[in-house]
């Protein structure tokens, strides 16, 4: 226990300094500062509740699904935001460039690292990765989906309905990969992992599509919603956990386990809102720019976290250090990339 104390004054302690660091940046309801705090906080649950599991403490897990659900919506929401400023061209080149680019990289040094590195080794590693980071392939699934989805809007729907009928469509796909995700989970243990995601995803591309509508109408109501929202997910986060419907009726504890993580997630973006100590926060956004970098760097770095006080500080530093190197070097050649492409072009 004394080393999961630890670990989480590694993370607290930050984020108090980060509550007094404030730079005077505008900072509104899902905006992409907004967003950007949403992701630091996020990333943060997932990994004090993957420290604490491998540092023996039980019961967390739940933790980290808010943090994901979170996140998860917030890739919906900037999907449809950028969708209305881009449309889908070079939707996948975008795509590919953000999610693969980081994952090569953290591979190529965590093999340099171990003294192992070769090509056969990266295309090994890059095969488990996929079976193993369950939620990467998730939020792939997802971009699948938000795609085929505008795909058919632009090929089928021309009412003035679009987006409502949009919705329609994102949910049957998400209707249709819940009930696949029921008969086949990806792991019988915690059959419920992504089922619980659901709602996320989709919530974000309404959210976003809907914004100044919900806020007009909901805004002035977030303590009511907060309570109520709360309420629900804490009962459910605890009817979800009897045995019979966790393991033996799991098929129940799926549908059950929707009303868990999100409505959660839906209460801390709430209290993001209403707290400026919250969405101001300096930790949380400088996590938030290296967030998706962070959960690639904890599946290799903190697995190896250990009840010794000098690997608790050392695996910590090293989890922030490690994603911060893979995030400055896929900034590298992004700019490498923009210079050859435009940069030729300006000088002559």
């Amino acid at each position: 226990m004394i080393y999961f104390i630890i670990f989480s004054l590694i993370i607290f302690i930050p984020f108090c300094v980060g509550t007094f660091i404030k730079k005077n940046r505008s900072v509104t309801l899902m905006d992409r500062e907004f967003t950007l705090v949403l992701k630091g906080f996020s990333i943060l649950t997932v990994i004090w509740a993957h420290g604490g599991a491998y540092l023996g403490i039980p019961g967390l897990q739940f933790i980290a699904g808010i943090g994901v659900s979170l996140f998860i919506l917030c890739s919906g929401y900037g999907l449809e935001v950028s969708y209305k400023k881009n449309g889908i061209k070079y939707f996948w080149i975008k795509r590919i460039y953000r999610l693969v680019i980081p994952i090569l990289f953290s591979i190529i040094i965590y093999k340099l690292l171990s003294k192992s590195i070769s090509i056969q080794s990266i295309g090994s590693e890059l095969k488990y990765f996929f079976e193993s980071q369950w939620f990467i392939v998730y939020i792939i699934i997802c971009y699948v989906m938000f795609y085929v989805c505008k795909l058919i809007s632009h090929l089928f729907i021309k009412s003035e309905r679009r987006d409502e009928l949009e919705l329609v469509i994102l949910l049957i796909m998400f209707g249709i990969f819940f009930c696949i995700e029921c008969i086949f989970p990806i792991d019988i243990e915690i059959p419920f992992l992504r089922a619980r995601q659901m709602i996320s995803f989709p919530f974000g591309v309404f959210a976003a599509k809907y914004k100044n509508k919900i806020e007009e109408k909901y805004i002035n109501k977030s303590n009511i919603i907060i309570t109520i929202l709360g309420a629900i997910g804490l009962s459910f986060v605890g009817i979800t956990q009897i045995y019979e419907i966790k393991i033996k009726y799991y098929v129940i504890g799926d549908y059950l386990s929707i009303f868990t993580v999100f409505p959660l997630a839906i209460v801390c973006l709430l209290l993001f809102n209403k707290y400026i100590f919250l969405k101001k926060n300096s930790f949380f956004r400088l996590t938030g720019l290296i967030s998706y970098e962070l959960y690639i760097s904890q599946g290799y770095i903190l697995t190896k976290i250990s009840q010794n006080l000098k690997n608790v500080i050392v695996i910590s530093i090293a989890t922030f250090l490690f994603a911060t190197v893979i995030h400055l070097l896929s900034n590298l050649l992004d700019k490498s990339i923009l210079f050859f492409k435009h940069g030729k072009t300006k000088t002559l």
